[in-house]
């Protein structure tokens, strides 16, 4: 069913039918890492997330780096008690053959998954998606990434990195 639920002879309002747009996240600059495990923030992909809401994310996020070697680490940052469970798709790391990464660790950090880049300056991409339940808390849905190992040639997120949230409940 689409939310929101309308009911017979309910009036058409602005809010209403914003209600019913996907809210969309899209990166506008580049973003690197280098010699660095630990998880950042990024700066463009985070959308809000209302209490008590069920929503269905997917994205495409544009990356490179040093093949087999600086690789990608990604995870989310939730508010308190949201359950997500999520997968990316993308190159294993060390350039192996295709993988995905699965989660459903309510909390406020949820386990991150590594991914394999295609090698300097060879654009590779992920493509997350998910199912995410809100309780009492709002909040935001934060990406967060950094290198798989640490290494000298930066890991770079390009725009036109996309999230988008839909919310069903």
């Amino acid at each position: 069913m689409p939310y929101p639920v309308w009911l017979a002879g309910q009036r058409i309002t602005a809010a209403r039918l914003a209600a019913m747009l996907p809210a969309v996240a899209v990166k506008t600059a580049f973003q690197q890492v280098a010699s660095s495990t630990t998880l950042v923030n990024d700066t463009h992909l985070v959308l809000p997330l209302e209490a008590g809401a069920t929503y269905l994310l997917d994205g495409g996020i544009y990356y490179d780096g040093e093949y087999s070697a600086g690789d990608l680490r990604a995870d989310w940052s939730v508010p308190s008690g949201t359950a997500m469970r999520w997968a990316i798709n993308g190159p294993a790391p060390g350039g192996g053959a295709a993988f995905a990464s699965n989660s459903s660790v309510p909390g406020t950090h949820l386990e991150a998954g590594t991914y394999g880049l295609g090698g300097v300056n060879a654009l590779t991409s992920l493509h997350p998606t998910g199912h995410i339940t809100t309780t009492t808390d709002a909040g935001n849905l934060q990406f967060r990434w950094a290198q798989r190992t640490s290494h000298a040639t930066p890991t770079t997120l390009y725009q036109p990195s996309w999230i988008r949230l839909r919310r069903i409940a």
